[in-house]
């Protein structure tokens, strides 16, 4: 179905909603969504959300806000559901080597990491919001490609999102030939094409692996120690004293040395006592203090 034929299935799929998606209700979910995930929906995005609580209520066969509200937020049956629902809105649109300059840093950066280490080791790196797999697999193609010559030192790389629906796909590790495109052309050895679609090579996707996690319950999460934590086009969609709350989270998961990663502009006027800087104008990272 095209964009244009959905659009017109979520207009007569409106009409036939007996309840009506008014301020209040708008409101209701919106407060919902950013008190469970920490997603901020923008007022232009009102369609969008009604459009994706209109398909869920169809195939649960309920036709008004109020009650699928209740059916969301039931404790004994709404889990499942709701976890249905947060696929459905979450974006999942990403692409392989997404902001290259990142990886460009990231490539000195392990480099360096090679040259000052002189006993075995593992290259830890964590995917925040992996989305379906794409930026994961860059991270490890980047890391497999500059420690091939390096039998001492091993990586790993776990990306994590809240969709099942993303973290499922990313797991597969199949994507659209079309994806190729964004993976320059030192990494094409990196997966194999198959007609219309390519896979990631066994031996890299053995190296990653992906969980599900909400970013507002990371104080649980035991995820500790990481030489590299990658989190670009996720804090975007947070308020932005949750940014702060979340990047704090975050520093503290890394180790010494270790480098934090960020998207240009996400976070502004913030600073942490055991970071500093890196001095770029192209990469937004925070390096942890080694002593």
């Amino acid at each position: 179905m095209s964009s244009q034929d959905e659009a017109h299935s979520d207009k007569r799929l409106q009409h036939s909603m007996h309840g009506q998606f008014d301020d209040h209700s708008y409101e209701q979910w919106r407060a919902l969504i950013e008190q469970r995930t920490g997603l901020q929906l923008a007022d232009h995005l009102r369609s969008y959300l009604q459009g994706g609580l209109n398909r869920r209520m169809k195939l649960l066969n309920i036709d008004d806000y109020e009650s699928y509200l209740e059916y969301v937020t039931d404790e004994r049956n709404g889990f499942k559901e709701w976890s249905e629902l947060v696929d459905t809105l979450t974006v999942q649109e990403t692409q392989f080597f997404r902001h290259p300059d990142s990886f460009t840093y990231l490539e000195s950066y392990i480099d360096e990491l090679i040259c000052q280490n002189d006993r075995a080791r593992s290259i830890e790196i964590w995917s925040v919001g992996c989305s379906s797999g794409e930026e994961s697999y860059s991270l490890a193609m980047l890391a497999d490609k500059s420690l091939s010559a390096v039998d001492r030192i091993g990586y790993g790389v776990i990306g994590t999102d809240i969709s099942l629906s993303a973290i499922s796909s990313a797991k597969a590790g199949n994507y659209k030939a079309r994806k190729a495109e964004w993976i320059p052309e030192t990494y094409q050895d990196s997966y194999d094409k198959l007609d219309n679609k390519i896979k990631i090579k066994q031996s890299i996707a053995d190296r990653v692996c992906f969980a599900r996690v909400n970013i507002l319950d990371l104080d649980r999460v035991p995820i500790r120690d990481m030489d590299i934590i990658f989190c670009q086009n996720l804090l975007i969609y947070l308020r932005k004293w949750r940014r702060k709350e979340v990047v704090n989270r975050l520093a503290e998961r890394l180790k010494i040395g270790g480098v934090l990663v960020l998207g240009l502009g996400e976070v502004t006027d913030w600073s942490h006592p055991k970071l500093r800087q890196v001095d770029s104008r192209n990469v937004l990272a925070f390096e942890r203090f080694k002593a």
